[in-house]
Formats: C-alpha cells, sequence, structure tokens
C-alpha cells in the first residue's frame, strides 16, 4: 500500500521542476525537429538546435523560479497543476517569441520561425500535461483496486439491463466488488456488458471453474427476472 507521503498531489517539488524542465526541452526539440521536417534545409541547423533548446530551458527555468518557488508543486492534471503549467507556458512562449523574432535565428524566415514558435507551444503543452494525466489515472487506478481488496467478490446473473443497473447498484453500495455477470448463454461468454464481463455457467462445474479463474466468488445475485435475493456459492450447489 503507498504511503501518504507518495499519495500526496505536490510531493518533492524540486523534483518535478527539474521534470518539468526537462519535459520542456523535450517539447522544444520535437518543435525543432518538426520545423525541419516540414521546411527547406537550414544553414547552421546544428547550432539553432542547440540555441533554441539553450533558450527553452532558461525561460522555463525563469517560469519556474517566478512561479514555482516556495509554493507546492502538484504533480497530478487538477486545476492548480494547469494554472501553474500555464504560467510557465506563457512565460516559455514569449520568450522564445522574442528570441525568434529578435533576428538570433537569421536562417529561418518569418513562416518557419511562426511554425517554430506555435510548435513549441503544442509540443511542451503535450509534454508537460500528459505525464501529469497519466500519473493520475494510474494513481485512480491503484486506489480502486486497494478499495476493493478488501471486498467480498461478486457476480451478477444475467446480461440484461437489470442486471447491468442491479450491479451498478451493488458497486455504489461499497459492500461488493461485482466481478462480472453470470450467463446461460454460450455465444454471451466473454462479452463485455456495462464495465464487467459476461462468463458462462451451465452446471456447478462451471461455477467451480470459475472460482478458480477469478480468484474466488463469494456471492452469487439475482436481479430483474430472477428472485430478487443473493445466494452465497456454498448455498448454491446440491
Amino acid at each position: 500500500m503507498p504511503s501518504g507521503r507518495c499519495a500526496k498531489s505536490h510531493s518533492k517539488p524540486y523534483r518535478w521542476a527539474v521534470l518539468d524542465t526537462g519535459l520542456s526541452a523535450l517539447g522544444s526539440l520535437a518543435a525543432v525537429l518538426l520545423m525541419r521536417c516540414v521546411s527547406e534545409p537550414v544553414p547552421g541547423f546544428a547550432g539553432l538546435v542547440i540555441l533554441w533548446l539553450g533558450a527553452g530551458v532558461a525561460w522555463t527555468i525563469l517560469a519556474l523560479l517566478v512561479f514555482g518557488r516556495g509554493k507546492k508543486w502538484h504533480r497530478f492534471a487538477s486545476s492548480r497543476s494547469r494554472a501553474q503549467l500555464l504560467r510557465i507556458l506563457a512565460v516559455k512562449g514569449v520568450g522564445m517569441a522574442l528570441l525568434g523574432f529578435s533576428g538570433a535565428a537569421e536562417a529561418l524566415s518569418g513562416v518557419q520561425m511562426l511554425i517554430l514558435v506555435l510548435a513549441d507551444l503544442l509540443f511542451s503543452a503535450a509534454t508537460l500535461f500528459l505525464p501529469r494525466a497519466l500519473v493520475k489515472a494510474v494513481w485512480r487506478e491503484e486506489r480502486t483496486i486497494l478499495a476493493s481488496a478488501g471486498q467480498p467478490n461478486a457476480l451478477v446473473a444475467g446480461t440484461g439491463r437489470a442486471s447491468v443497473a442491479y450491479a451498478r447498484e451493488i458497486e455504489s453500495a461499497g459492500k461488493y466488488n461485482v466481478v462480472g455477470f453470470l450467463t446461460r448463454d454460450p455465444a454471451r461468454n466473454g462479452m463485455v456488458i456495462g464495465e464487467h464481463v459476461a462468463f458462462y455457467a451451465g452446471s456447478t462445474s462451471d461455477i467451480d471453474a470459475l472460482q478458480w479463474r477469478l480468484g474466488g466468488i463469494d456471492t452469487i445475485f439475482f436481479p430483474g427476472g430472477y428472485p430478487r435475493r443473493e445466494t452465497t456459492l456454498s448455498d448454491s450447489r446440491p
């Protein structure tokens, strides 16, 4: 189980500031390479790459020092992290535009420079926001798994709307972990219905096989057209 420190959304701010600087530089590199792919050959391209990456890192560090010093640095995708990153992107975008149109990169035309600045903003936004979104998705999935770890497993009989609605009702109550639907139709075996898989069981031996496959089944619920009740596995066997 993760510790409370790991579950916080603002642990080790300086580590995340360094990571954001690297991700911002990666976005700048991707922008330069894209500009090179869609335009004519650029004289002194290697020097341009070094100049552009250096400027991107410098402006990112400046933005981090202005907006990140003494503040919690949010590693999850949230309104606060979006506000922080948007400020960084704004500072970097203005700085890169000033660099580009000041004549420092004379080898580029106005159109090439415009493509480079816009691509830098887009790629930098992607490299900064996507990792946070992925971290948040993984964190939510982990919390869901941990929350359901101590709950008894349950199957819901049937695959109709009543069964799907009943499965949601059971899960919202938070007392059972619904692992799937039980069906007597072999054609529905393996189908994903709602958020769960349907499992075929035509006999008690099939139930025993599901016990092994799913790591144990504690309860089978019978909604809708079935008598509205629950049956433990021991009660359902002859």
